[in-house]
């Protein structure tokens, strides 16, 4: 009851400074409902309310800026599958069939290892994404008979990524040895920050399919 009294005080002095209430929301760590309802009584004055009304406009430009770029991405990628090879192709439909649907990032996990390889290495081919612009990470246990020494080098060596490129991994609590599925060094995840990229595969995707939605875009 304390933590929601204070978090209500410093949401009201924040609106009291004119803060919209996303901006309060995502400072203070509460839903954008409870803000709402604990400074609803805080009338804003004309000033503040005209800078509020700014920032919404230039937000709506930078969100039309950065969905146009997103779109021309997606073009370049309708196109890149037209001249591409099959490799490409399988890349793309490997990457809509198991990959993460995010609008700046590329991921995908599974617990084969040759997979993901693969992924990595399409990576590098088509997109001349370096190592450095990879990360990877895993979920693993340690009641295997492993190290968490082991499954990094593990991991490593198969992805072909070096150490550097690992990233926090989450231990889980129990490995079931008399399972019929057995994932002894975990599931791993490859990830690649790039806007570009991820949209020219969403482009080459869609190409494929004869998708001429906005999915993807928004």
């Amino acid at each position: 009851m304390k933590a929601k009294t204070k978090e209500k005080e410093e949401c009201r002095i924040l609106r009291k400074r004119g803060l919209s209430v996303r901006k309060i929301a995502e400072q203070i760590g509460v839903s954008k409902g409870s803000v709402s309802t604990w400074v609803r009584d805080i009338n804003l004055s004309n000033d503040q309310i005209e800078k509020l009304k700014m920032k919404s406009v230039a937000g709506r430009k930078n969100s039309e800026a950065f969905r146009d770029k997103r779109r021309q991405s997606q073009e370049k990628g309708r196109k890149r599958i037209q001249k591409e090879d099959k490799e490409y192709s399988f890349g793309c439909a490997l990457f809509w069939g198991e990959g993460n649907k995010c609008k700046n990032q590329i991921r995908l996990t599974n617990s084969d290892p040759k997979m993901l390889a693969f992924f990595v290495n399409f990576l590098h081919k088509y997109f001349k994404i370096s190592d450095d612009s990879i990360t990877f990470n895993f979920q693993y246990y340690l009641n295997n008979g492993l190290t968490f020494e082991d499954i990094v080098s593990y991991w490593s060596n198969q992805l072909g990524l070096p150490k550097k490129c690992l990233r926090k991994c989450t231990l889980k609590s129990q490995y079931y040895s008399n399972s019929k599925i057995k994932h002894p060094y975990g599931i791993g995840s490859i990830c690649v920050g790039n806007t570009d990229v991820v949209h020219q595969l969403y482009g080459s995707i869609k190409e494929m399919v004869n998708d001429n939605s906005d999915k993807w875009l928004f």
